[in-house]
């Protein structure tokens, strides 16, 4: 899809340069209400539609808001300070996972509790690249939630000290990054489980390839030592033909009755609940016969029977280090420091029991 913004390119550019001077030396302060299209375009000696256009940035920037029904208003400042400006937050309206859920509910707050302003933004795909380019002309503070695409990440490349991007690694690309720092985790639940006495841990996983998933693998093993043994590595084989509950209810019911391990760590709370049902399928109880802890800390962990105990990726600290690598990048484009990684949360609940010694 074409953006209208990008259309009829030295006319558009011409007008809302325009338009900007015009808000900036008639002395427009935030709240007050703008002039209408009609009266801009008039003004500008331009049409309606060459106005709006040049409107459509304003808005997308969050300096200008349309009201349905009353006018258009200044928000924001349009040269305000660097630590006056909101932190946009863009999460993709097309993703409703946990992580975007909690985000959406709690970051306002969070980036609050920092003495900054908050402005979420739910983008489709088609609208990215031009959040993007606002953004970088207005050079707005931005944190993208798992947002990935080439053609985002070229025009992010082009003032990558303005934007940090969560839960995604593209540090080596030079774009600033925060993550979970899941080697971490997977050793925090290990150690647990290995502290209650359990020695045949077995791995429950998506599937073989997935990088993140095979980088949390190797720590498990390491993990084992002396332990590992190739049948606990359990894959659930999840495709896109396939509930990846039913997968993993599948897997585990074919593998558990055959391999023996007193406790299991599932990568994610999908795998986690079918792998689960599986086990009572087979008379296994849990915890007593089997412990199960999870990575994610997700509704379904929280609400499972029992509640398994995980690690939280603790968004609240990734949104903290994000803050604090867009100030010190602003201040050091030339020095970027393109990576922070963040410690989970142990969540402790009633999934794990002591192995008898």
């Amino acid at each position: 899809m074409q953006s209208t913004m990008n259309s009829d390119p030295l006319k558009h550019e011409m007008v809302y340069n325009r338009l900007v001077s015009t808000i900036t030396e008639d002395n427009y302060q935030v709240g007050d209400q703008l002039p209408s299209e009609r009266a801009l375009a008039e003004k500008l000696s331009v049409n309606m539609a060459t106005v709006r256009r040049a409107f459509k940035e304003l808005i997308v920037s969050g300096i200008v808001e349309k009201r349905i029904g009353s006018g258009t208003y200044l928000v924001q400042p349009i040269n305000a300070d660097w630590y006056e400006k909101p932190i946009n937050v863009v999460v993709a309206a097309y993703d409703g996972g946990p992580v975007q859920r909690e985000v959406r509910m709690w970051g306002p707050l969070w980036i609050n509790k920092h003495g900054r302003k908050c402005r979420m933004v739910f983008a489709n795909k088609e609208e990215l690249v031009d959040l993007v380019r606002s953004y970088i002309r207005y050079r707005q503070p931005t944190i993208l939630l798992a947002i990935n695409t080439e053609e985002v990440r070229a025009e992010i490349a082009k003032a990558p000290e303005l934007f940090v991007i969560l839960a995604v690694r593209l540090d080596q690309a030079g774009i600033p990054s925060v993550l979970c720092d899941d080697n971490h985790g997977i050793r925090t639940l290990m150690e647990y489980l290995k502290h209650r006495g359990h020695k045949r841990i077995a791995l429950f996983h998506s599937h073989n390839g997935l990088p993140l998933e095979e980088v949390q693998g190797a720590v498990w093993k390491t993990c084992m030592g002396a332990n590992y043994s190739p049948e606990l590595n359990i894959c659930a084989n999840i495709c896109a033909e396939k509930e990846p509950m039913d997968s993993a209810y599948e897997a585990m019911l074919a593998t558990a009755a055959t391999v023996d391990f007193s406790a299991l760590l599932c990568l994610n709370d999908e795998v986690m609940l079918g792998g689960m049902a599986a086990l009572r399928k087979l008379g296994r109880d849990i915890p007593k016969d089997v412990s199960v802890v999870s990575v994610g800390n997700t509704h379904l962990s929280r609400y499972a029977h029992p509640p398994v105990t995980c690690y939280d990726p603790n968004l609240e600290a990734h949104l903290s280090q994000a803050i604090m690598l867009l100030d010190y990048n602003y201040d050091n484009p030339d020095n970027l420091d393109k990576l922070r990684l963040v410690n989970p949360v142990l969540i402790e609940r009633d999934s794990v029991t002591k192995q008898p010694k």
